[in-house]
């Protein structure tokens, strides 16, 4: 909305100043003078150009063509200041310069002809766009050339009358080589350099006008009042920028309420070391804003699993009454996208900026100690609001809080989303134990209902020898031995405590369990000799164990199994040998050892991962 005041008002005293220049020219300038109606037409041509610019808009292609027929207009007006002094060889010269920039002017007018008729591709737009800019930077600079020449070749006594044409044109072609060449750069119209633009005419005006004025003084009164009156027009009706201007002001030109340094060191203190006992990261969180602006109390509120906002936790306001939606909607989406900090004193003058004030819920009008509302944005989106209540010394909020409790805002949003991030993270670790443990769980089970499933079908066939029955209640009781201890066994994945290591004799704990597997699968027992070496006694039995299950389920049923025995003098070696197809050289390298992956259909791919662990 400013830009567009800038552009109406600015644009409109550009053309009265372009207008009152002619009349100027009219009644001091002499009639003699040969660029006298060229300057005549020109200012004319650029008053109407500016009337369009005010009405319709820079992006307008009348305005477009127009302001070629402003460019033409100024060529001619330096073609007949080259005549004005009786140089003629120097027109001559100059003529078939002139009439090559105007040539190359004139192609604007068939760049534009083909924004008019059709409608093209982004890439094809810009091309155009830059095709024009660059036809543009030409004219710019042989104009300056032009410009430069005609001073550098005139008399001293015609310089003199000069100076104000000189500087006039300068200046003209000058701006009009920096407007095209930044768009060129740039691929785009910038709206500030339009705007700009119209502050160039006025003081292109003015000194054309000097060029023709026996009285310098009121012709720089009159500029000044043109420049004043324009200011005033754009500055007055705009609230908006009034206030920044103020605000800019007091940044650059006084003291600062807050000593920004100190604040920061005890912002980062209080949020990042707890001097209140146990103190949780929601409460010092207030606290850290609350300090900055001398707050006595403060509400957190955080998104809930729903996403709505709801009381996450509040610091010496233990009275606060709010609601378990705290915050619609629609005013989480305004605080979030604009950034906006609520003055909680503006709400109460009925003061609202993008509608948030019909938005408040009734909570937060009806308490007269609350005194602003501060989002915390992490990465654009809002996390979370922290209600500041009054300060002890009851003042309006003004820019240095806006500024400081922004900024503030956002590190405790990061502080609060790392938290979150993190608790997200112990909650997937304790899950993927649990899912961990359980499947340990299920491959015990599943080895021993193995176990038990082969002993039943063996029962079929010997169930009338003593011995059979004998060992069938070994094995019965050890499984049920191993089933009442797997409850126990379930804390030892994780945190298991580290017990002294203990003498093992390998020999006797291999033949138990070559005892064990024989009536299932056929089981033998090699060995050098006694080996006692030092361990964890369970755990070792627990990894022979997954290993032999492993070697029978690869084995056929009449293939025997071993269990090799080896003491050579420094340490014991247990090797389980079986005849069963084996696996592939890439899945040893690359997945034997990883839990869930295995190479036996229906699988867990525990066992080696249990043995090596």
């Amino acid at each position: 909305m400013v830009a567009g005041l800038f552009l109406f008002f600015g644009y409109g005293i550009a053309a009265i100043a372009c207008l009152l220049a002619a009349l100027w020219i009219m009644r001091q300038g002499s009639r003699e003078r040969a660029d006298r109606n060229a300057a005549l037409v020109a200012l004319g041509i650029t008053a109407t150009w500016c009337l369009m610019m005010a009405s319709l808009g820079p992006s307008h292609l009348a305005v477009q063509f127009a302001m070629v027929a402003v460019n033409l207009a100024w060529l001619f007006m330096v073609l007949r200041l080259f005549g004005n002094d009786g140089r003629d060889d120097n027109v001559r010269l100059v003529r078939p310069v002139l009439a090559v920039l105007a040539t190359v002017e004139t192609c604007q007018f068939v760049l534009l002809y083909l924004q008019l008729r059709g409608q093209f591709s982004a890439e094809l737009s810009t091309l155009i766009l830059n095709t024009s800019a660059l036809l543009g930077v030409l004219v710019a600079v042989g104009a300056l050339v032009l410009v430069h020449n005609l001073y550098g070749g005139a008399a001293s006594t015609t310089r003199r009358l000069l100076n104000w044409t000189i500087a006039a044109l300068a200046l003209f072609w000058g701006w009009e080589l920096n407007h095209h060449f930044v768009t060129y750069l740039t691929g785009q119209n910038l709206a500030q350099l339009d705007t700009l633009r119209a502050l160039v005419t006025i003081a292109f005006a003015i000194s054309l006008a000097g060029r023709f004025s026996g009285d310098l003084g009121r012709l720089i009164q009159v500029g000044f009042l043109l420049a004043g009156a324009a200011m005033a027009l754009i500055w007055l009706p705009s609230e908006r920028l009034r206030r920044g201007v103020k605000v800019r002001a007091l940044k650059h030109l006084f003291k600062h309420r807050y000593d920004y340094r100190n604040e920061w060191i005890r912002f980062t203190h209080t949020i990042g070391r707890p001097d209140d006992g146990d103190a949780s990261l929601h409460d010092r969180a207030i606290k850290s804003l609350a300090d900055i602006a001398g707050c006595e109390a403060g509400l957190l509120l955080l998104r809930d699993e729903d996403g709505e906002f709801v009381l996450g936790s509040r610091w010496r306001w233990r009275d606060a009454t709010v609601p378990a939606e705290a915050l619609p909607l629609k005013l989480i989406q305004i605080l979030e996208k604009e950034q906006l900090i609520v003055d909680f004193d503006e709400v109460r003058r009925e003061i609202s900026y993008f509608g948030e004030l019909e938005l408040l819920p009734e909570w937060l009008r009806g308490d007269d100690r609350l005194w602003a509302a501060v989002p915390l944005l992490h990465h654009a989106r809002l996390i979370g609001v922290i209600i500041l209540a009054k300060p002890q010394v009851p003042r309006p909020l003004d820019w240095e809080d806006f500024d400081l409790l922004s900024v503030a805002g956002q590190q405790i949003a990061s502080y609060l989303a790392e938290q979150a991030g993190q608790v997200a993270l112990n909650q997937a670790s304790q899950f993927d134990e649990f899912n961990r443990r359980m499947a340990f769980v299920m491959h015990d089970i599943k080895n021993l209902s193995s176990q038990m499933s082969l002993l039943l079908r063996n029962s079929e066939k010997h169930a009338d020898n003593p011995e059979f029955r004998k060992d069938m209640l070994v094995t019965v009781r050890n499984s049920a031995d191993k089933l009442n201890s797997m409850l126990a066994r379930l804390g030892r994945y994780e945190n298991r405590p580290t017990t002294e290591p203990e003498q093992i004799d390998l020999v006797m704990i291999t033949e138990e369990l070559r005892r064990r597997f024989e009536h299932s699968h056929p089981v033998v027992r090699l060995d050098n000799g006694p080996c006692t070496v030092l361990g964890d006694k369970d755990a070792l039995e627990q990894a022979l164990s997954h290993i032999i299950q492993n070697a029978i389920d690869a084995s056929d049923a009449a293939e025997t199994v071993e269990l090799v025995v080896r003491n050579d003098g420094v340490r014991g070696t247990v090797s389980v040998i079986d005849t069963g197809a084996g696996m592939s050289a890439a899945f040893v390298r690359n997945e034997l050892f990883r839990p869930f992956s295995s190479s036996k259909e229906g699988g867990f791919g525990i066992g080696a991962y249990e043995a090596r662990s």
